[in-house]
């Protein structure tokens, strides 16, 4: 295939590379359009749908239809025809390999601009060893030092040293590379800020000086000496926190080993950790300003850090909430060696919905993309796509994809033509039942942020049980000095149901108060009788079992069809199927929508849509779905 960057040449070859193409597509066209259409675990023709036809941009930074690919190395104009591709995130620059050819880049973003594909360039902060030697001899000086006063490595890239983002050598270089990305002009930079100090809490660091130093002022600007003295600390002025330690009975293997565990017994780990990732955020707010100042043009600011993750030594310890954050690009763990399609993922989902921030993502590469790429699990990665999108997030094109085993050996995923093509087709296709929906529910559920980081992982579960019994719900954020969002009485005011769990004992007296005035709309969780009382079920499928219903809206179209997304779990994980359900209902209450429903139409990938059947009762519409293979979508006209 021919590469995105190349293609503009002489007429001469332009002319060689139109036949090329022409004779590709035609060889394309004959191998791939006997694929079996129906099959719902097979795919479809390569060609279905329309390739090539590019969807003009109207001004909005990111819609809920765009399609992304990641590495732009490996992107070529074919694949952009056949995936609809709109953007190119997670993008590398020169220097991530060492080197400073920046005119191949310059000609990369122009070449995809002009392919009317959007540009994300991407601020290293873990390959960055190559660009590290390049930038500055003294590299060795802005590495992360551990517990026992060794250099830190990350376990991914064996060898290669773990950088301070408190080391002023190392801030100099993240913005050498924002230099270096604006000479591109790209549409967003993406901060990979998930691989920055906070996360080598996990590993026994950082205690360099730098981190000793700034955390010693932390500690004299947040705290009391009458407080320091009570958190063990005599003087302030020559206080080290790795010497405290040690004097305390702390070394190299105690410490390690605690570190793995949260909560722990370790002094000070509460504030060293809230001041790293205090840290972490100012220092990002601090690059925003600069790559701003810089651009001298609107520019979309994202970054990796977590909004949440389960991994319970974390709990909040990297995450990153910044209103000057546009989007977040993110690689959140679908646990495939579970072999189980993962619905504790819609909590992201949820979250930046609160956040009211779009989500771009992918699995995460060890065990994710190595299971995939050990076990070719397509239909697996066909439903984390489709939930994705059924929850308004962008699910990046798993085209190439990077894993690592637990040796460190390094693998690349590569899809298959008809593996995933056709499904981004079919959103690019049908981006009207996307662009601009958003979920609607009644139900809030509480989420307390010091619940969670104090090692609670209740509300994982309660998000999976919701979901499985097809409840729809948002949250409703109980905020911390740690992030401080806070519910009011206004929000709470929207909903007919609110559920709590036993992280509302976590709640701080304000908020607390709130809820007590709310007491006529509370459920503790899982008390169901109570909850169907103050609203009945909205949602029932008849029929079928494991069928999530997502409901969406159009909150700027009164008039807008809405939408219901059908996601079939019924996955067989010892043939990597999933199986199809037929002839089952929906019972939607009229509660739901607050409107009478009309006529209902399911889109399904590799399917001409249907008109369904509806009948219509008193408080309710029942619609009847002949079949359903892995994903659907329902278009309801209203009146």
């Amino acid at each position: 295939m021919t590469n995105l960057w190349v293609i503009k040449r002489s007429p001469r070859f332009l002319l060689i590379t139109i036949l090329v193409t022409f004779i590709i597509i035609s060889i394309a066209i004959a191998t791939f359009t006997l694929i079996y259409r129906g099959n719902i675990n097979g795919g479809c023709s390569m060609l279905d749908g329309s390739i090539g036809q590019r969807v003009n941009f109207d001004g909005e930074l990111l819609k809920r239809s765009d399609i992304f690919f990641t590495i732009p190395n490996y992107v070529t104009s074919a694949l952009i025809q056949e995936y609809g591709a709109s953007w190119v995130a997670w993008g590398f620059l020169p220097i991530s390999s060492g080197s400073m050819n920046y005119s191949y880049y310059v000609n990369l973003v122009q070449q995809l601009h002009e392919a009317g594909v959007k540009f994300q360039a991407r601020i290293e902060w873990d390959v960055v060893w190559e660009g590290m030697k390049q930038f500055s001899s003294n590299f060795q000086d802005a590495a992360s030092i551990g517990f026992d006063g060794e250099p830190l490595t990350f376990p991914w890239t064996r060898g290669h040293l773990v950088f301070c983002s408190h080391n002023p050598l190392f801030q100099n270089y993240l913005k050498f590379q924002i230099d270096m990305a604006l000479k591109g002009k790209p549409d967003s930079i993406m901060f990979d800020s998930q691989t920055s100090t906070p996360l080598t809490y996990t590993w026994g660091g950082c205690f360099c000086n730098y981190c000793m130093a700034d955390f010693r002022e932390y500690l004299k600007k947040h705290y009391t000496e009458s407080e320091l003295q009570d958190l063990g600390i005599d003087n302030i002025e020559t206080f080290n926190y790795h010497d405290f330690l040690v004097e305390k009975g702390w070394d190299a293997a105690k410490y390690n080993n605690a570190v793995k565990k949260w909560p722990n017994d370790i002094p000070l780990a509460e504030q060293y950790r809230k001041f790293q990732i205090e840290y972490l955020n100012s220092l990002l707010k601090e690059l925003i300003n600069y790559t701003k100042a810089k651009a001298g043009y609107p520019i979309a600011i994202s970054t990796s850090s977590p909004i949440i993750e389960k991994w319970s030594v974390m709990h909040g310890a990297r995450s990153i909430y910044l209103p000057e954050i546009n989007f977040y690009t993110l690689e959140v763990p679908h646990h495939a060696n579970s072999r189980e399609i993962p619905e504790d993922v819609i909590l992201y989902y949820k979250f930046a919905e609160a956040l009211n921030r779009p989500l771009v993502l992918t699995a995460i590469p060890n065990p994710d993309w190595l299971t995939i790429y050990r076990e070719r699990r397509v239909n697996l990665v066909r439903a984390w796509i489709a939930q994705a999108y059924a929850y308004g997030a962008n699910f990046m094109v798993p085209y190439h994809m990077w894993a690592y085993d637990e040796n460190g050996n390094h693998y690349w995923y590569k899809c298959n033509p008809g593996d995933y093509d056709y499904i981004y087709r079919f959103i690019r296709n049908n981006a009207k039942l996307f662009d601009g929906y958003d979920s609607i529910s009644h139900v809030g559920l509480l989420y307390s942020h010091t619940a969670y980081r104090s090692g609670s992982n209740t509300i994982w579960n309660v998000c999976v049980e919701l979901t499985r019994e097809n409840i729809p719900f948002r949250l409703v954020i109980s905020g911390d000095d740690w992030w401080p969002k806070y519910f009011n009485k206004t929000e709470l005011e929207t909903l007919d149901a609110i559920i709590l769990t036993s992280d509302k004992n976590y709640l701080d007296p304000a908020q607390k108060a709130i809820l007590d005035e709310m007491s006529a709309k509370t459920v503790d969780w899982p008390n169901r009788t109570r909850l169907f009382q103050l609203l009945p079920k909205e949602i029932t499928v008849e029929g079928a079992s494991n069928i999530i219903v997502v409901p969406r809206v159009n909150r700027n179209n009164n008039s807008a069809p809405f939408i219901l997304h059908l996601l079939n779990h019924n996955y067989d994980p010892s043939t990597d199927t999933i199986i199809e359900q037929r002839n089952f209902d929906l019972i939607i209450k009229n509660t739901l929508f607050d409107s009478n429903i009309t006529k209902a139409v399911l889109y399904e990938p590799c399917h001409t849509p249907i008109e369904l059947k509806i009948q219509k009762n008193a408080d309710s519409v029942k619609i009847m779905v002949p079949h359903l293979g892995f994903w659907g979508i329902i278009k309801l006209e209203h009146g």
